[in-house]
């Protein structure tokens, strides 16, 4: 082996609910929801998640294709960066929305 790590792209999230989420269905439809060309890691850390993304392209991609709902809840994300911080302490308190207007000049 060579010892050559590949990178890693982190995102943390967490649903906007009380009610219990099982975690494999949650991971599941992530992934499908999310269809990406690569796959990513989804952990239970808490009342949060960390995504692990092998592509920079996949992160872009989930945070300009959301907002995103599971179970009628938002998903919250917000990025991360491995050995900076303990996820906790990232904060989840804004949704990413891209909006649109025609005819704006």
């Amino acid at each position: 082996m060579s010892g050559i790590v590949a990178p890693r792209f982190y995102l943390v999230g967490r649903l906007n609910t009380t009610c219990a989420i099982i975690f494999d269905a949650f991971r599941s439809a992530v992934r499908s929801m999310w269809r990406l060309p690569t796959s990513v890691e989804v952990q239970a850390r808490g009342d949060r998640f960390l995504f692990t993304f092998s592509s920079k392209k996949d992160v872009n991609r989930v945070k300009r294709g959301g907002p995103w709902v599971y179970q009628r809840a938002m998903i919250i994300l917000n990025d991360y960066h491995a050995g900076f911080l303990n996820i906790m302490y990232v904060p989840l308190d804004f949704v990413w929305i891209w909006v649109g207007i025609e005819g704006l000049k």
